[in-house]
């Protein structure tokens, strides 16, 4: 009996010890289970504190459009500009010969190996040549000035689409350019042309009008208050200029000599004539030494 009753007790202690263990392995798995759980959440909460804010997203998403869009407003005025500075500058490399200044507003250029005239967009200048009238006011200034420019020069030209290739009289009609310098705009600039529009608005209408509006704010060339009194296109001078051709250059080098120069003498083409420093053309060499200028030695 007694040995019966040990041999329960040690199965008993030995069934207990069983189902302990059992709970301590249960124990440790659910621990772990916890232990990684937790990290799990951890994990889960950092990437939701790390993740940008969605809105913010948008918000720094619209400030960059804006400032998109400021760059390219920025971008198109610099555009505008460019455009603008376009109507100073050539837009062509080829080179053409001047022959000879017909007027104020009109040349003769070496055109595909052909003398052709050439009358400029957007300028028209007092009248000179034209038989029906008589020489007009500042008409031999606007005349000499652009000879003064382009004789014997090279330029560039540029067509409008917005004009004619010709006009009636068969002349070219363009932008002329000397070294990247809008000739048209320097005339009426300077007073000794107005703007002028045939038929239909050309592509620098308005700088050419702006151009007139300053130089007659500013009262220079044929704006001038006095300028018809002292034009050479009225009077003695002008009449005198009618039969002759003025191309005579009247210099005033640095020493203050007068000294006039005559087609095919070594500085000619090189000479420029500029009237508001008191330099004149002359249509003799009568004339010229009347007003007090001698002829250049070379």
């Amino acid at each position: 009996m007694e040995k019966k009753f040990k041999s329960f007790l040690n199965r008993y202690y030995y069934s207990q010890s069983k189902t302990n263990q059992i709970i301590i392995r249960y124990s440790l798995v659910g621990i772990i289970c916890l232990i990684v759980v937790s990290s799990c959440i951890a994990i889960a909460s950092g990437s939701r504190k790390n993740t940008p804010d969605i809105y913010s997203n948008d918000s720094n998403t619209s400030d960059q459009t804006i400032d998109t869009i400021d760059e390219t407003e920025s971008s198109d005025q610099i555009i505008d500009n460019q455009e603008q500075d376009s109507l100073n500058k050539s837009p062509s490399s080829e080179l053409y010969y001047v022959e000879r200044v017909v007027d104020g507003d009109t040349i003769r250029i070496n055109y595909n190996g052909q003398s052709t005239p050439l009358r400029l967009i957007g300028v028209n200048t007092p009248e000179t040549k034209d038989p029906r009238k008589t020489v007009e006011c500042f008409g031999v200034e606007a005349s000499n000035y652009l000879t003064s420019l382009l004789t014997a020069k090279y330029v560039t030209i540029e067509s409008d689409p917005t004009q004619a290739d010709r006009d009636k009289y068969d002349r070219l009609l363009r932008y002329v350019y000397l070294d990247g310098e809008d000739i048209g705009l320097k005339i009426i600039s300077n007073g000794f042309g107005n703007e002028y529009t045939y038929n239909y608005p050309y592509r620098k209408q308005a700088a050419y009008k702006n151009a007139q509006a300053n130089a007659a704010s500013q009262k220079v060339g044929l704006w001038a208050d006095n300028a018809c009194a002292a034009s050479s296109g009225s009077g003695q001078q002008g009449g005198q200029s009618q039969g002759q051709e003025c191309n005579i250059k009247g210099n005033i080098n640095k020493k203050g000599e007068r000294i006039y120069h005559m087609p095919g003498q070594q500085y000619y083409n090189q000479t420029q004539i500029d009237t508001s420093q008191g330099e004149r053309w002359f249509c003799s060499e009568a004339e010229a030494q009347a007003a007090g200028w001698r002829k250049s030695k070379v």
